[in-house]
């Protein structure tokens, strides 16, 4: 968590749909889709954002407990930095 700021990839293509985003970096070989809450992470992605300040608007909009979102949403980050579609910038 900390002072990572986080951004969409540059290199990915996306669309959203009624429901849905559907994100694949430009070398992946699977898209990725994202909903429920998904949706507002891909939405605070759009500028640089620092992780612990992404992690705290999805625990406030959501109502839950900060631990709680590390415990859900962290991985899928990290996911999607490991697959390209989300950039780590200092």
């Amino acid at each position: 968590m900390g002072s990572r700021r986080l951004v969409r990839s540059e290199e990915v293509l996306w669309r959203r749909t009624a429901r849905d985003v559907v994100a694949l970096a430009l070398d992946g070989e699977d898209p990725v889709v994202l909903s429920g809450a998904g949706l507002l992470l891909w939405e605070l992605l759009e500028e640089p954002v620092q992780a612990d300040e992404l992690y705290g608007v999805l625990a406030d909009v959501h109502g839950i407990a900060l631990e709680v979102v590390l415990e859900e949403a962290e991985p899928v980050v990290e996911e999607l930095i490991r697959l390209g579609i989300v950039q780590v910038r200092s």
